[in-house]
């Protein structure tokens, strides 16, 4: 990625890790001990929050880029390189989603 870039796909990469690390928490706990993840689920909500940081970070990254003096054509396969990035990060909330109902589910 070009340098004035880096810290951006920097934060992007930290935030997913982390989304990710606490979505290998909740699924431990959820095969361990379920009954704490049903009575407190926020380990959900601080992934989907990490999750709209990312979504924040990639719209002011593909601002930043289609403002930028590089060809269109760069332009476009760069920004789709950051949706592609950020796609993780949109998978890694589904599936606390589906968490979520499996927890609602439960306890109906």
């Amino acid at each position: 990625c070009p340098e004035e870039y880096a810290d951006k796909f920097n934060e992007i990469f930290d935030i997913t890790k982390q989304q990710f690390e606490l979505l290998e928490e909740s699924i431990s706990l959820l095969f361990s001990k379920l009954n704490v993840l049903t009575n407190d689920p926020a380990i959900l909500d601080r992934i989907r929050a990490l999750e709209s940081m990312v979504d924040s970070i990639e719209d002011a990254l593909n601002d930043e880029i289609y403002e930028s003096d590089m060809a269109l054509a760069e332009k476009m396969q760069f920004s789709g390189v950051v949706d592609q990035l950020c796609d993780i990060s949109d998978i890694i909330e589904d599936i606390a989603d589906k968490i979520q109902i499996m927890l609602i589910a439960r306890k109906a």
